[in-house]
């Protein structure tokens, strides 16, 4: 068993838990188990080849616009050469030089030829799919890029297109007599050591806050309750509700009310012990995309609804979906019923596009 990072090649962030008798995609890379793995995918079978078949597809997919510049280029075309043609007789009629009438029928096929239509709109294609694939938009065919214009509803995938699909600090509350960031820089020196994933996340919180870190001695896992360190001569523990239960410690109301808030959006409440008290308490849930709230800012500002869809607890996707100002959520969707829903959308007449997986 291990957790595989698939980010390469799926953009799903969160690390994938494998089994025996799952699939692995080539590419990918293994965390921090240990894989025995069969092949059964080689050269243009695999995931990778799939991939950039799809972007040959781009290339070679062609637009309606372009569909229709190739065919009035080609009624134009010949229009052309048929004024050349007339050009040409109507002057060896007249009798002119042959010097003359060359110069005259390459003058009307020059200012008559639609070249620069057969040019333009092909140009004008290759640089919007160029500029999605530098955004990271793949456009496997063109006319979906062409009718992108008429869409009336998104829909997001919450973990991992909304969300890092990695756990942060997203809110925490200290006691009276300690700072916040004193508190998350002492909860991330007692959790530097160890490997859980709640505890990966307050270290990677303190670490994007700019917050110094100090150095822990003497640590100690706590089985069913969490972690203790010595920090700068203080002995700390981290750790959740168990760990207050057990030592029967009774939290002031702020963190209780903290907690409790935590609780209702589906997020865990780490705490912070020093001396038989709860100095502090830590919201970790799978954080918010920096950039998520800006693009549902635009597209509301273009008019279009923006639906999430998401396997999470109905108490996660209404949290994110308050925060980001999401208009319909729809959780605890399995992965197989996902399609139920976009047809759902459809068949109320919008034209929907889907975000993520």
């Amino acid at each position: 068993e291990s957790s595989v990072n698939e980010a390469m090649i799926t953009g799903e962030s969160r690390p994938v838990r494998k089994g025996e008798g799952d699939e692995v995609i080539g590419g990918t890379s293994n965390g921090e188990g240990s894989l025995r793995i069969e092949v059964t995918k080689t050269g243009e079978e695999t995931a990778l080849a799939g991939i950039m078949r799809l972007v040959e597809e781009a290339q070679t997919s062609r637009s309606r616009a372009q569909a229709l510049a190739d065919r009035a280029a080609f009624f134009l075309t010949i229009v052309a050469v048929g004024a050349g043609g007339i050009t040409a007789v109507a002057w060896l009629a007249l009798g002119a030089e042959g010097s003359f009438i060359v110069q005259r029928v390459v003058s009307t096929l020059v200012v008559a030829c639609p070249h620069a239509l057969g040019l333009a709109i092909p140009l004008v294609i290759a640089i919007s799919t160029t500029l999605g694939a530098r955004n990271g938009l793949l456009v496997r065919d063109r006319r979906g890029l062409e009718e992108a214009r008429t869409l009336d509803a998104v829909v997001f995938d919450k973990t991992g297109t909304l969300t890092l699909g990695e756990h942060r600090v997203v809110s925490m509350r200290a006691a009276e007599g300690m700072d916040e960031e004193e508190a998350l820089a002492l909860a991330a020196a007692v959790e530097r050591d160890s490997e859980h994933p709640i505890a990966r996340a307050i270290v990677a919180s303190a670490e994007e806050r700019g917050i110094e870190v100090p150095s822990a001695r003497g640590f100690e896992a706590i089985p069913g309750r969490g972690v203790r360190a010595r920090v700068d001569g203080r002995v700390l523990e981290v750790g959740g509700p168990n760990l207050l239960r057990q030592a029967e410690i009774q939290p002031d109301a702020a963190l209780a009310e903290a907690a409790e808030e935590a609780a209702a959006q589906g997020r865990a409440a780490v705490y912070l012990v020093e001396d038989g008290r709860a100095r502090a308490v830590f919201a970790v849930a799978d954080a918010i995309r920096p950039e998520s709230a800006e693009a549902i800012r635009r597209l509301h500002a273009n008019g279009i609804e923006v639906v999430m869809l998401t396997g999470d607890s109905q108490a996660v996707a209404d949290s994110v979906a308050e925060e980001l100002g999401i208009d319909t959520v729809y959780a605890e969707v399995l992965p197989e019923d996902k399609v139920e829903k976009i047809e759902e959308l459809r068949s109320q007449g919008k034209r929907v596009a889907m975000v993520g997986d």
